[in-house]
Formats: C-alpha cells, sequence, structure tokens
C-alpha cells in the first residue's frame, strides 16, 4: 500500500483525502500538504478554512554566507581560517563560486511562503517557493561541497606534511643525545 491507494479509496469513500507531511524543525502538529498549490485551496476549502495565513521570506545578505557546524568541517591546523567562529564555520558562497552574485538581484524579494490554512482546530501548511530560489539553493550547496572539498584535500596535505615531518624527526639523531 501507498499514500496515492490510500488517497484513492478515501476519495472513492467521498472523503476528500491529502498526501501531508511534518517538516523537520517546524511544530509537530502542523502538517504539511506535500501535492500542488491547487491541491492545497481544495485541502483548506475541505477544512472550511476560515483564513489562510501567509508567510514571506525574502533573500537577504545572510543567505550568502552558510553556517556549518564544527562536527562537519576538516580541521587542518592551528593556522586555520577565519571562517570559524568557535561553534561554525561561515562559508561565503560568493566567494567560492562567483556566479552566485547573478542571484544579487533578487535580494529584498520574496522567494518563499508558508501558507497556513486554519479549519477550526485543523491547521495545513503548503510551501511556495519561486524557481530562482530553488536555482539559488542548489548552487549554494554545490559551493558549499566545493569549499568542503578545499578543506578535506586541505587537511590531507596538512597531515601529510605532519607525518613527514615528524618522520624527520624520528629519523634523525636528537640534538640532546648527540
Amino acid at each position: 500500500m501507498n499514500v496515492a491507494q490510500l488517497i484513492r479509496q478515501a476519495t472513492a469513500k467521498g472523503i476528500p483525502a491529502f498526501h501531508v507531511s511534518i517538516p523537520d524543525g517546524d511544530a509537530p502538529d502542523v502538517p504539511r500538504l506535500e501535492g500542488t498549490l491547487k491541491e492545497f485551496w481544495a485541502a483548506a476549502k475541505t477544512l472550511k478554512a476560515k483564513a489562510v495565513f501567509i508567510q514571506a521570506r525574502q533573500l537577504d545578505e545572510d543567505d550568502f554566507e552558510v553556517e556549518l557546524p564544527e562536527d562537519c568541517v576538516p580541521w587542518y591546523g592551528p593556522d586555520d581560517d577565519s571562517s570559524f567562529d568557535g561553534d561554525n564555520y561561515s562559508v561565503a558562497v560568493e566567494k567560492v563560486s562567483p556566479a552566485i552574485s547573478s542571484y544579487r538581484k533578487f535580494l529584498g524579494e520574496d522567494c518563499a511562503f508558508v501558507l497556513t490554512a486554519k479549519g477550526g482546530v485543523a491547521e495545513l501548511e503548503f510551501l511556495v517557493t519561486e524557481d530562482w530560489w530553488e536555482e539559488f539553493n542548489d548552487e549554494s550547496d554545490k559551493a558549499v561541497d566545493v569549499w568542503l572539498d578545499r578543506r578535506e584535500r586541505a587537511e590531507g596535505k596538512a597531515a601529510a606534511g605532519r607525518e613527514k615531518r615528524t618522520a624527520k624527526r624520528l629519523g634523525s639523531p636528537s640534538p640532546l643525545l648527540s
């Protein structure tokens, strides 16, 4: 059995059914519709929604800096770069991928919307995003991957250098023993 089969069964019985999920990080009691905007409006009507609340998100300067927790970033020595603030690393995605600068024309523009239908005691959310916002996020994710790859290579070089210095020290007599 799958979601589509369950929806068909409910519909055959005259009961409108909609696929929902609980998004990570969101309130666990507000399901999010998985489908189309048209299906959201149908679900809102089914809930006899008294109102639909719309939260809008705009592209801002902070979107050009991606925060990564310390534990997912390779460390390559005490002379590390200044992107670490003690807890997180900050990745300036434009420095890694200058093409991302083309999205600056959208600064201050609405890029994503969360619609919340309120119907009696029930609520239902739906996420709408602009195509360019999805593209920006994909490009930003790629830039973070490149940044992480560069750090991993740098960590490998630093580790090789440490091993070489250690081997050299162990291979040559200590000045104190001469």
